[in-house]
């Protein structure tokens, strides 16, 4: 499963700064019962949990972390990444216009011809467009929007509802609710499509360092002819620049197009790593049926070790390594 989105509410952010767990019940989505789990099923679940949860942590990503603080973890892996340079052009229009005086609140509609053919029309409403506030709503909407192998359909919505802080002092925290609709990519010839609602939160105490939580009563990730749903979603995200360290904690539960049931995941040790690569160190458990589990051990930022208890009984019946790369 290809991982998501990395970039769009960084632009976003450009804009203005140039300028916990949920519910068991999964917000009362009704859920199908917990997966069994066997030897020859793990390794298919590992890679569906692993790469989903790194898709939601991807959107993380949205919130800004053009404001200096550094690069979030696996950065650069997903299809979804390429779409932050579209917008990244189309901001440009916007910062033109306030350059020129005429910033204004509500923006009209501004439509931008793509490098290679479409277009991406970027409207706003902002109470000052000199810092985020409360309320603040901006949308992107790509219509066949190409660039070199990418191509871009749908709509992408964010609104403020809280801030406070000051983004050029380095200490804020801002939590932006984000809805992705029919949002479909194609590159390279492999379709990926988003649709949720979710909530993201970024806290800079001092810079370089972030703190980022995603959350999601229910998102829903199609790529490489795989379908993901994530329910109940919560991701931690530590990012130090400095460092070139990153720690990351998650939980929720999975249903997959590619095994029947669901099941529930935790990172019990958070994983570590470093810059924008696989983490070195950390432990996730996904849980099934009958209290059987899958135990990932992160050996290093290569391999990963899958502890496999089919009976529940908290004693592995078999281990398998598998490399980064063949689960996510």
């Amino acid at each position: 499963m290809t991982r998501t989105a990395h970039a769009l509410l960084a632009a976003a952010s450009t804009i203005l700064a140039a300028c916990g767990g949920g519910s068991s019940d999964g917000g009362n989505i009704a859920l199908p019962g917990l997966a069994d789990i066997t030897s020859t099923n793990a390794p298919t679940i590992s890679s569906a949990v692993m790469s989903s949860m790194l898709e939601g942590t991807d959107l993380g990503s949205f919130t800004g972390l053009s404001t200096g603080a550094g690069s979030s973890p696996l950065m650069g892996k997903a299809v979804f990444a390429k779409v932050g340079s579209l917008q990244t052009d189309g901001v440009q229009t916007l910062l033109k216009q306030r350059q020129l005086g005429i910033f204004q609140a509500p923006i009209d509609p501004v439509t931008e011809n793509c490098l290679d053919g479409g277009t991406m029309t970027l409207s706003a409403n902002l109470a000052n467009p000199s810092t985020m506030s409360q309320g603040d709503t901006i949308s992107f909407t790509y219509v066949n929007c190409a660039e070199g192998t990418t191509i871009v359909n749908g709509t992408f919505g964010m609104t403020v509802t809280s801030f406070s802080g000051d983004m050029l002092s380095g200490a804020f925290s801002f939590r932006v609710s984000v809805s992705l609709s029919g949002f479909t990519i194609v590159d390279d010839g492999v379709l990926a499509t988003a649709d949720g609602d979710i909530t993201i939160t970024l806290t800079a105490t001092s810079q370089p360092t972030l703190d980022i939580s995603v959350t999601a009563t229910s998102l829903t990730v199609s790529a490489d002819g795989q379908t993901n749903t994530l329910t109940d979603l919560t991701i931690s995200q530590g990012i130090d620049s400095v460092a070139a360290t990153y720690t990351l904690d998650a939980s929720g539960s999975l249903t997959s197009s590619v095994f029947e049931g669901r099941v529930d995941f935790a990172t019990t040790v958070a994983l570590q790593g470093m810059g924008e690569g696989n983490a070195f160190s950390g432990e996730l458990v996904i849980s099934g049926a009958a209290n059987a589990t899958i135990r990932i051990r992160v050996l290093d930022a290569t391999m990963l070790r899958l502890e496999i208890d089919t009976n529940g009984d908290g004693t592995p019946d078999e281990s398998i390594d598998r490399s980064w790369d063949e689960l996510t």
